[in-house]
């Protein structure tokens, strides 16, 4: 399932509605985009490298309620698998551009996004590490995260296969990977809400633009040849994500 969107208007954040046979080769589904709500409680930095940005932010302590987007995670189709999100394996694709610059005297973490405590994405300033965690398990990437820089970061997934031949997840930074958990993640259900760029809508803010939100209900390939492509060229299997980075 991959979800793409035109945008919705004043956010800073490209959110979704999903891709049809002819991107990446996936089947169409229907994505109602009224199911995206964004909920504005931060003005714009007026000192930021953002001040004349829209983003998913919250206040610079810590306290209050922060902006947030979200989307239900829809009818249950079968099992862990719901309309918008399935538990058991996909790819997360998300253009990342941070308002500041890495900070480790920090230590609230920023969420790129939030299924449930099971499946989550952020930013840790004092690990200086990008932190994916799926069905109890984790892979981490380091990262120096500098203000108004774009970055291409994709987290993949598999509770049932391994996607190296050793490990389950996967973070991508700009066409760069890491692999990590070598235990199978146990699969959960996601919870009734989606966050992006919050943990569980009013906490721990991305602080951040976030841009071209995309989900895959399958494992993308990459540079190395890893996941599964439903793409290929005279040469054989597609780079995935290498062409999207590209």
């Amino acid at each position: 399932m991959g979800i793409l969107g035109a945008g919705l208007q004043n956010i800073g954040i490209v959110p979704l509605r999903l891709m049809g046979t002819g991107a990446m080769g996936i089947s169409p589904w229907d994505f109602n985009p009224v199911l995206a709500v964004f909920t504005p409680s931060m003005a714009k930095r007026a000192t930021s490298v953002f001040a004349a940005s829209p983003i998913v932010q919250g206040k610079w302590d810590g306290t209050g309620t922060p902006d947030v987007l979200s989307l239900v995670r829809g009818t249950q189709m079968h099992g862990n698998f719901y309309a918008n999100f399935d538990a058991n394996q996909g790819t997360a694709i998300k253009w990342w551009t941070p308002e500041k610059d890495r900070d480790p005297t920090e230590t609230d973490d920023e969420y790129l996004w939030y299924v449930s405590a099971s499946y989550y994405l952020r930013y840790e300033h004092d690990t200086q590490v990008l932190r994916l965690h799926i069905g109890g398990q984790e892979v981490t990437r380091a990262h120096t995260s500098v203000a108004g820089t774009l970055y291409l970061v994709i987290a993949r997934y598999d509770c049932n296969a391994k996607i190296d031949g050793t490990n389950y997840l996967a973070i991508s930074v700009n066409n760069a990977h890491t692999y990590g958990g070598t235990t199978q993640p146990t699969v959960a259900a996601p919870g009734a809400t989606v966050y992006l760029g919050s943990s569980a809508g009013t906490t721990l803010p991305a602080n951040a633009i976030l841009e071209g939100v995309t989900w895959f209900r399958r494992v993308l390939r990459d540079s190395g040849g890893y996941g599964v492509s439903l793409n290929y060229s005279s040469t054989g299997p597609t780079n995935e994500l290498g062409a999207i980075y590209a």
